[in-house]
């Protein structure tokens, strides 16, 4: 299955530990295609929980994912420079949607105006698992065993990364504890 889906995930989405490794693992699988500037992963602080965020910081998964070109369309708009940035790239990414979870920043009519469409990071997910619940409950299980794999503490079950998810994602990781019989 492929999809062209393209969805813009801002630093906020890309800064949640758990979250942005589900996220990623859902695009490899071809849920949906992921979108960014250099600007959102600049905008991301660095953790040494986050060793996803630093392999695309350097291109190592998703090079055509950066979006690039956008400066004169970001001049044009008329919206908080805080956001006019991210709705530039969307622009020019063809992006469907942007997850964040600053929703409250992005006004409505600016919204409606350009067809893009908004979701925190938990709605998302919840569409996703929603869409694709198999591939989904693959994600988590690729997530928990690479964790297994690579030696990397804590070693996550996949009970413990709905928990770590949880935290961003509240009504996904109950969802999928329930849907997945997880204990």
């Amino acid at each position: 299955m492929f999809t062209s889906f393209p969805v813009l995930l801002d630093a906020s989405s890309l800064a949640c530990d758990g979250v942005c490794e589900l996220l990623l693992t859902a695009a490899d699988r071809n849920l949906y295609r992921p979108l960014w500037t250099a600007h959102i992963l600049e905008n991301i602080e660095p953790s040494d929980n986050n060793r996803t965020v630093d392999s695309v910081r350097v291109g190592e998964v998703f090079p055509e994912a950066c979006v690039e070109g956008y400066d004169s369309i970001a001049e044009g708009l008329t919206c908080n420079e805080s956001i006019r940035l991210e709705l530039a790239a969307a622009i020019v990414g063809h992006a469907q949607l942007i997850v964040t979870t600053r929703c409250e920043d992005f006004p409505d009519a600016v919204m409606q105006k350009l067809h893009i469409d908004l979701r925190t990071p938990d709605e998302f997910l919840m569409d996703l698992l929603d869409r694709y619940p198999q591939d989904i409950s693959a994600c988590l299980r690729f997530i928990s065993n690479q964790t297994r794999e690579a030696g990397q503490p804590p070693k996550l079950s996949v009970y413990h990364l709905l928990q770590k998810i949880g935290s961003t994602a509240p009504k996904f990781a109950a969802a999928a504890l329930l849907q997945f019989e997880i204990s």
